[in-house]
Parts: C-alpha cells; sequence; structure tokens
C-alpha cells in the first residue's frame, strides 16, 4: 500500500494492490482539526481494510472507544454500499476536530 501524509494518521501496513491514503493534516491551532483520506478501488476486501484504517485513525486522534465502535461500523456501511451501487474509486475522508467527527 502506497501511503502519503502531511502529519499525524499512522501508516496503514500491507500491500493490498489499490488502496492508499491520500492526505493527513493537523491543524496547529486551539480549534485543532485532524483529516485522514484514502482512496481505493472498488473491490470487497477493501471493506475490512476500511474498517481497520479508521480504527488505528481514530485511536492514534485519542477518540473515546464508543464512538470509534460507531465510526468503524458506519464506515464499513458506507464503504460497502459505494462498492455496491458508485462507480469508480471510493474514497473515505475522516475529519475530527473538537466537536465532532465527519465521515
Amino acid at each position: 500500500m502506497t501511503t502519503h501524509r502531511t502529519a499525524t494518521p499512522p501508516r496503514p501496513r500491507g500491500d493490498d494492490g489499490g488502496a492508499h491514503a491520500v492526505g493527513a493534516s493537523t491543524a496547529r491551532c486551539p480549534l485543532a482539526s485532524h483529516v485522514f483520506e484514502m482512496a481505493m478501488e472498488p473491490v470487497d476486501v477493501h471493506v475490512a481494510q476500511a474498517r481497520r484504517t479508521t480504527a488505528t485513525v481514530l485511536k492514534h486522534w485519542s477518540l473515546p472507544e464508543t464512538p470509534a465502535e460507531d465510526a468503524r461500523l458506519v464506515v464499513s456501511e458506507l464503504v460497502s454500499n459505494a462498492i455496491i451501487h458508485g462507480s469508480g474509486d471510493v474514497r473515505l475522508r475522516l475529519r475530527h476536530d473538537e466537536h465532532e467527527l465527519r465521515i
């Protein structure tokens, strides 16, 4: 897997032949915001990878376990639906600031 990052999220491991992180950043200000984005080919195996990567990123961001578990479930559903019903590559973007997590 090829990963490019500009700041915080950890590098996902393994070579999956199609998924890669596109970018990540952390703003250095009182209202810090974390952003992680990855793109993947629409292949079923990438659902589990997106879920694992989400778990790793949210753990790195110190998100509490309960919302992190909910986020992993949402990511699984969204990526599955994008693969089944969409066309072209699938992109997953996570953004977290002091008050919200956006998927």
